[in-house]
């Protein structure tokens, strides 16, 4: 409850009153003075200040966009650490298996297509912009590096085949590329004798010397191909006529260290070697039936009798695994204007 105050007789002298009595809810308590007495202090009216100049539209879409590049690159990192792990898990599994099991080897499992890349100096996109030819170019410039790279590890650890490197400081790792490279001549040869082995089995139909060459996806392409030739029954014989070769080379190559064991290989190094190369030829593949009429590839009898030569060109991935005694194989084939993923080597 709220008492009003006494009458007293020393009132003379204004003093502040405070009204205290109960104010509704919408007004603030208040403290009241008389006007004899109020200061020019407290009568002055508080500075304002300037309104706030709202930041444009482009400011803020602008900081949108950095905070979601921030969150994807934020979700790329949890990725990639969830894949790193995973791959350290594998790689423990492995490594246990080795040392439980000395006569079984958990590195001779299929090993994973590596990022290599047909360098090209355009780009193959319909309406390909600056921009588009531009990032071939990246793309080109990334392969180089990554060449040299592959060059520099091999000749550490002494991987080319027949070559005796001394020091992996030479010129020869910028030349990856070049049909003059001292290093890479004999497995160019190899290489070669490869692709013709492999177009050879083919025309003879032979799947076993097929299996000898290849692996992976390209063995099965091949594989399933020849036994869908045996099995026509208008094919007599293939003939194949070649008139110019061309000397293979390498476009791309990828060495990087796959034998992850305690101990060091009993042979060779620890590197697994893929490399791209160009196998260019000017042949004619010919199917004949029992006659010896030249037929189609559905069994019907061609119209043109004459051979038909035409220049092919293959991009064929060669692989070896250089702790195992065992040939180059040819593992995959690429094509041009396929976009690579730089990240295994």
């Amino acid at each position: 409850m709220s008492q009003s105050p006494r009458p007293s007789k020393q009132m003379n002298t204004p003093k502040p009153t405070i009204s205290a009595t109960k104010a509704p809810v919408t007004t603030p308590f208040k403290v009241s003075f008389p006007a004899a007495t109020a200061s020019p202090k407290a009568s002055a009216k508080a500075p304002t200040l300037p309104p706030k100049k709202e930041k444009p539209l482009k400011h803020y879409s602008g900081n949108i966009l950095r905070q979601r590049k921030e969150g994807l690159r934020r979700v790329d990192e949890a990725e990639r650490r969830l894949t790193y792990t995973e791959q350290l898990e594998q790689l423990q599994e492995l490594i246990a298996i080795e040392r439980m099991n000395p006569t079984l080897d958990p590195w001779s499992g299929p090993s994973q297509l590596l990022d290599l890349h047909i360098p090209v100096t355009k780009s193959y996109k319909p309406n390909a912009t600056f921009r588009d030819h531009a990032h071939e170019w990246n793309l080109m410039l990334q392969n180089y590096v990554r060449n040299v790279a592959s060059m520099w590890r091999m000749a550490k650890s002494n991987a080319f085949p027949d070559v005796n490197v001394k020091s992996p400081w030479s010129f020869q790792i910028f030349k990856a590329a070049s049909p003059s490279n001292a290093w890479l001549a004999p497995f160019l040869a190899i290489a070669q004798k490869t692709c013709v082995q492999a177009e050879d089995a083919l025309a003879n139909l032979d799947e076993k010397a097929m299996k000898r060459i290849s692996s992976g996806a390209y063995q099965d392409e091949w594989v399933s191909r020849i036994r869908a030739l045996s099995s026509m029954k208008e094919l007599h014989t293939i003939k194949r006529d070649v008139i110019h070769v061309k000397p293979t080379r390498v476009v791309s190559i990828r060495a990087t260290e796959a034998y992850l064991g305690a101990d060091e290989p009993k042979i060779g190094n620890r590197l697994l070697v893929q490399a791209c190369v160009m196998h260019d030829r000017v042949q004619a593949i010919s199917f004949y039936n029992k006659e010896g009429k030249k037929i189609t590839r559905e069994g019907a009898i061609a119209l043109n009798q004459e051979l038909e030569h035409k220049r092919m060109v293959d991009f064929l991935v060669l692989e070896k695994k250089m702790w195992y005694d065992s040939p180059w194989t040819i593992r995959d084939s690429l094509h041009p204007g396929v976009k690579p993923k730089f990240s295994s080597a």
